[in-house]
């Protein structure tokens, strides 16, 4: 294979003298000779002896050498650019024309499904100067859209809201009555029966007045009992005085029950106007006066069936928001009636104050409301322009208003066309923003495949299609969300956000109402590419569809806080929020879709999602269970590759999960025949000692390879996981065997002829820096084993051999993998064998054990 080529070693090659930059130039300059004209007329001519190389002239490459070679004689006049830098094979030229054609078609069916707005745009438009005078062509009335649609909208905002009574808050308030009268009774149950005494001894109002007596004044009156003959100077105690005397000349004998229920009665209500005082000062203050005490049972039964039927009549009529506090004093009194005393109509009135407390009891009907205005619109008459044959429409010179813009349009003047410079320019944004998605994904994802590419621009289009349907809504959550999954958080961050804004610029919205949305929508989208990588469980899942939805629910209601709709009623913050929450389930139901079609998408796409990858990863899975019984040296193999593959991938920020599965099948074709591979050779009887044949060996063991990726494809695992079987062997040379054919051929010429080729796996080399990574793993896992009572630097030493031998044998060409990762691979392999080769402690023995 080497030696077959001798002028691809006398050739520098990338990269010890070519930078990235170099093979970016190159392709610029010669992609489309490449691909579209005969090779006899290319600049860079192929190396006839090595068909994967291409020589180029000094003069292109020279200016982008990055730093001079050890040419050994003299600078070569052309340059061969090997497998790192540019290799156009026919089989790259067909994916270079695939890449292009996607490119084109992806383009056009963007430019023609996102700008709408450009098929009939009229030349002459609302705010332009007519260059020339215009006539109308004939006589006609005339439908003046504008003026029309503007009329009626301010009929529909002019529309008073339809009220409806509010059931919810009618029940709060007649519980807040009964819990207040409930209040009022505990406090008279304090003051006992009243009145006290037979009205036949006393009147009602004579125990009142005798039950509020202070003591002192009660002493007064004792006194002047006793003493008949000295007369009081208060008229209020010397009425009192004159009634108690009756009452003891015509009863003397019950005239001390007399004295006694009337000092009980005075000590009740000192307990009942205390209790009403602590209420006052309490953190909810008491609505009762303490006319409250002054109310006789059959006034307090009639004042609370009063109350509740007022508060009835006042909630049935309805409160609404904002009325004067006398409105409301006069309504309530107006409610009360005649048939109360002063006291309990006090007391009522206080009451029922305290209880409607500015609470409004109405609410706007939403859709009355909207019927309503609807009705109104459809009444406004269509405004109709006279126009007569030869009237002037506009003169030249004159900006073209509303109205003649409505005439024009009409007589069909304003020449409606598609507008092919404006479409054109927007298909120049739309390729701008091609250019940027592309020159993100070199950066970020280099490995993808021609038919990767095709999904992003399905989920593009989706964009245009959904505010196309009838529906006409964003589709931006679900792309996002895929788009992430598929391709990781910068990828599909950078599809939301371009397309967030191309979108505006091509469809037709309406400028307020779908802005907000659309905003809303690229934040749902945005957050669900960020953190859909992360999801590792259905609950996670459920998780940030919770987020999403919530997402496009708040960033709508800050958009439109900002930024009202113009001709949007919202007529409370009800129907506000209630357009808050359609976007949000909006958010969680594109959240439902986009990862309930994910699985779908993975197998038509034949691409691979964290999920994915965790469920492939699952040692239950068919494969992984028969490499366990069936190769069990095989499989803790894997087990380690995997433990210091995906190690090295974390520190160099790689697809971890990817690199974790991938490594866990890439040796499934020992199941073939695992007794022929040594660390499953049990009893130590190697079975190539018994073929003795190094041709033959070196056959069975290239053909796990290709046996590997067979059952990789019968078991329906991606390609992104399959190609980590061909790739972590690459094209190495299988050592020991090609060794034992090069003694045979020593010893007998004439019958044994070596071919290098013959003892090198089939490739291809890794092509990404997961599989490269996987093939160091792969190759330092024997050699970590053995080492027993190694130092740290004696395992480094021998790690940064194996890594280097590699390299030299170009089996990292393509992997994107720098010097600076193999140093860094080179560490975190080592730090990982010491980890599983830790010392332990020698426990001491004792005479039982």
């Amino acid at each position: 294979m080497r030696d077959a080529h001798p002028t691809r070693r006398q050739l520098p090659q990338y990269p010890a003298c070519l930078s990235r930059q170099t093979q970016l130039a190159i392709i610029g300059l010669m992609l489309a000779e490449r691909l579209f004209t005969t090779p006899s007329s290319h600049v860079g001519s192929c190396d006839l002896a090595s068909p994967s190389m291409i020589s180029l002239p000094g003069w292109i490459v020279r200016p982008f050498v990055r730093q001079q070679p050890n040419w050994s004689d003299r600078e070569p006049d052309r340059f061969a650019l090997g497998p790192a830098c540019l290799v156009i094979t026919p089989k790259r030229r067909r994916s270079y024309r695939r890449c292009l054609a996607l490119g084109i078609l992806g383009i056009v069916a963007m430019t023609a499904l996102a700008g709408q707005r450009f098929y009939n745009q009229p030349r002459l438009d609302v705010g332009m100067r007519a260059a020339v005078t215009i006539t109308a062509p004939d006589s006609a009335q005339v439908v003046d859209r504008l003026s029309t649609d503007r009329r009626r909208s301010e009929a529909r905002s002019g529309t008073t809201a339809v009220l409806r009574i509010n059931a919810t808050t009618n029940q709060q308030l007649r519980q807040t009555l009964n819990a207040f009268l409930a209040q009022g009774e505990e406090v008279r149950e304090q003051l006992g029966a009243f009145p006290y005494l037979p009205v036949a001894q006393l009147s009602e109002q004579t125990q009142l007045t005798l039950r509020q007596l202070s003591p002192q004044r009660w002493r007064q009156l004792q006194q002047a009992l006793t003493q008949p003959n000295q007369p009081l100077t208060d008229p209020e105690l010397q009425q009192l005085l004159d009634s108690l005397e009756q009452v003891r000349r015509r009863s003397p004998q019950t005239w001390p029950n007399v004295l006694s229920s009337i000092r009980q009665a005075q000590q009740r209500y000192t307990r009942a106007r205390d209790s009403l005082d602590t209420l006052q000062s309490s953190a909810r203050p008491s609505p009762f006066q303490p006319e409250l005490l002054d109310l006789s049972n059959r006034q307090w039964q009639q004042l609370q069936l009063t109350l509740r039927e007022a508060l009835d009549r006042i909630l049935a009529q309805g409160l609404p928001q904002g009325l004067p506090e006398p409105v409301i004093q006069n309504t309530i009194r107006s409610h009360l009636g005649n048939q109360l005393s002063n006291s309990a109509v006090l007391v009522g009135q206080t009451l029922l104050g305290q209880v409607i407390n500015n609470q409004s009891t109405l609410e706007i009907d939403q859709e009355k409301t909207r019927f309503l205005a609807e009705l109104r619109a459809s009444a406004v008459d269509d405004v109709v322009v006279p126009v007569r044959k030869g009237q002037v429409i506009v003169a030249s010179g004159e900006v073209i208003r509303e109205r003649e813009f409505a005439l024009l349009d009409y007589f069909g003047l304003t020449r409606r066309s598609p507008n092919w410079p404006g479409l054109i320019g927007f298909g120049g944004i739309v390729t701008l923003g091609l250019a940027v998605f592309w020159l993100m994904q070199r950066r970020w994802q280099p490995n993808l495949r021609v038919g990767d590419r095709l999904l992003p621009l399905v989920l593009a289009l989706s964009v245009p299609l959904g505010y196309s349907t009838p529906l006409h809504v964003s589709t931006l959550p679900a792309v996002g969300l895929l788009a992430g999954s598929f391709y990781g958080a910068r990828l599909g961050s950078t599809l939301v956000v371009l397309l967030t804004a191309i979108a505006p610029l091509g469809l037709n919205l309406v400028p307020v109402v779908d802005l907000n949305s659309l905003m809303a929508s690229s934040v749902a989208g945005l957050v669900g590419a960020v953190r859909v990588g992360s999801l590792r469980s259905r609950e996670e899942v459920a998780l940030l569809g919770l987020g999403v939805g919530m997402a496009e629910g708040v960033t709508f209601l800050l958009c439109s806080l900002i930024n009202p709709p113009a001709g949007l009623f919202f007529a409370s913050w009800i129907s506000l929020l209630t357009t808050v929450g359609i976007h949000a389930l909006r958010g969680m139901a594109w959240s439902v879709v986009a990862l309930g079609i994910s699985p779908y998408l993975e197998r038509i796409f034949d691409l691979v999602t964290p999920i994915r990858l965790a469920e492939l990863a699952n040692p239950n899975r068919p494969l992984l269970r028969r490499l366990a019984a069936e190769a069990p040296g095989t499989f803790q193999h894997t087990l380690f590759v995997s433990s210091l593959a995906e190690a090295a991938a974390r520190a160099l920020g790689c697809n971890m999960e990817l690199v974790r599965t991938g490594t866990l099948y890439h040796d499934v074709g020992k199941l073939c025949e695992p007794c022929c591979f040594v660390e499953n050779q049990q009893s130590g009887k190697n079975q190539h000692d018994q073929i003795n044949d190094p041709w033959q060996s070196a056959a069975i063991i290239q053909r796990h390879v290709s046996e590997g990726v067979q059952l990789a494809r019968r078991a329906g695992l991606p390609k992104a996981v399959r190609d980590f079987i061909p790739e972590h062997q690459g094209t190495m040379l299988i050592a020991y065997f090609y060794h034992q054919a090069k003694e045979l051929a020593q010893k007998d010429p004439d019958r044994y002829t070596v071919n290098e080729q013959d003892f090198r796996y089939p490739g291809p080399i890794p092509q990404s820096r997961e599989t490269g990574i996987v093939m160091l793993a792969d190759s330092c896992e024997a050699a970590l084993r053995s080492l027993e009572n190694a130092t740290m630097e004696d395992a480094l030493r021998m790690v940064k051999r194996i890594i280097r031998a590699r390299w030299q044998d170009n089996q990292l060409a393509a992997s994107g993998l720098s010097r600076r990762d193999l140093a860094t691979i080179a560490e975190v392999f080592v730090q990982i064998w010491q980890q599983f080769h830790h010392k332990r402690i020698a426990y001491p023995s004792t005479a039982s054990n």
